[in-house]
């Protein structure tokens, strides 16, 4: 935190991630109170995956020979910009559940180029030898806006309303641009010519089947589908029972989700207590305990067990998002990085829609408390496949890039 330009990604990213929390349960609440089913709240928040799986790769490709901090920028402020869009439009009453599902396709095609070029940044401007500790931090971010977000969109909903909510949420977006744009950074240029269409669409194959190309990489992978689905799964889901099942207000679903962001602060400290652990099965160790935190929340309506709930499956997942970040950046070339990230975001993509629709499907034909029980099962059969392999373990540290011929 010494080097004042991961500082400056770091506000930025706290900023984008507040608002992204704030909007995670406005958006939800106001398509249930607009439709009242489940599904349809579920396919909303479905739609800002649709552009990722549609283009990530090719946006990926064509970002690695653009200079990223510029497509930083200039992604955010258009983020801004559609969450003042969405606000207007909730404030006169002309926005439609399709028409929010559009803006949020939009946001949802601007923050894959954000968080691509981000992602791709960290190495050059923390350095390899501390992606442990960069990732650490950024987390904390996240547990920092996981912990205020939720509590204060509740609030915000029931003193000043949706519209003004959402409002915030592009004063924050906007903040994210300025953190951003004061951020210094040097593109590394390629001394690659323009290449034709068909080596671009090469180049876009060879970063999805980089992905499988040794059981490293394919250990990451099976994570990356396993923690994109699962996060926005029990999310959605908890929303929806919080609301439907336990009937809570908006300000108490808020303190639940906030919970997540104690779980997060607490799982930033413990990681920073383990000293240098075998990352597989450091890593199938928390995929077990955010399951038992999801069981928490399946076997009891009393709110405070709940929230304990909430707090241990979101700490344990934190600290798998860090271990899995770190190991997936750590073996994977600088060549590729932007490559195999866009490929992650397909994949990740392709997961959230499928958790948003599950969320929705099982909460509205079965019930909430199934759903929550699908989330446990995915979990613990995560942690048993990663397990399998710990004989093929290393510490944190020995981890290097690993180059294909």
């Amino acid at each position: 935190m010494i080097n004042r330009s991961f500082v400056a990604m770091w506000l930025s990213s706290l900023s984008a991630i507040l608002s992204g929390r704030l909007k995670e349960l406005v958006i939800p609440l106001l398509v249930l109170g607009m439709t009242s089913s489940p599904l349809a709240a579920g396919l909303v928040v479905l739609s800002q995956q649709l552009g990722v799986i549609l283009f990530s790769m090719p946006l990926g490709t064509w970002m690695e020979e653009r200079n990223k901090w510029r497509v930083a920028v200039v992604t955010k402020g258009l983020t801004a910009l559609c969450m003042f869009v969405l606000s207007f439009g909730v404030f006169q009453e002309a926005l439609s559940s399709l028409s929010i599902a559009f803006l949020l396709f939009v946001l949802g095609i601007l923050g894959l180029m954000t968080n691509t070029a981000f992602h791709v940044m960290i190495p050059a401007v923390a350095g390899r030898k501390n992606l442990v500790d960069a990732h650490t931090n950024l987390e904390g971010a996240d547990a920092i806006s996981t912990f205020v977000g939720p509590m204060l969109a509740g609030m915000l909903l029931v003193y000043i309303g949706d519209a003004s909510t959402l409002f915030v949420c592009g004063v924050l977006a906007l903040l994210s641009m300025v953190f951003m744009y004061g951020m210094k950074y040097e593109e590394k240029r390629s001394d690659r010519r323009t290449e034709t269409k068909r080596s671009f669409f090469s180049r876009v194959r060879e970063g999805f089947a980089y992905l499988f190309i040794n059981k490293y990489q394919s250990i990451c992978t099976v994570c990356v589908c396993v923690l994109s689905f699962i996060t926005v799964f029990v999310s959605l889901t908890i929303v929806i029972h919080a609301e439907q099942t336990l009937s809570l207000s908006p300000q108490f679903i808020g303190i639940v989700l906030s919970c997540a962001g104690i779980g997060n602060i607490i799982g930033i400290f413990l990681l920073k207590k383990f000293n240098n652990p075998s990352w597989i099965p450091f890593l199938s160790m928390l995929l077990f305990v955010s399951g038992f935190g999801v069981f928490l929340m399946v076997v009891t309506d009393m709110f405070w067990l709940v929230c304990v709930g909430m707090l241990v499956f979101d700490g344990a997942l934190s600290m798998a998002f860090v271990i899995h970040a770190s190991v997936h950046q750590g073996i994977t070339p600088d060549e590729v990085l932007a490559r195999m990230r866009s490929a992650t975001y397909v994949l990740g993509g392709v997961c959230g829609m499928l958790g948003s629709f599950l969320a929705g499907v099982l909460s509205q034909y079965f019930s909430s408390t199934v759903a929550l029980s699908v989330g446990v099962g995915v979990l613990l059969l995560a942690g048993l496949y990663v397990v399998i392999y710990r004989d093929d373990s290393v510490v944190m540290k020995e981890i290097e890039p690993m180059y294909v011929e």
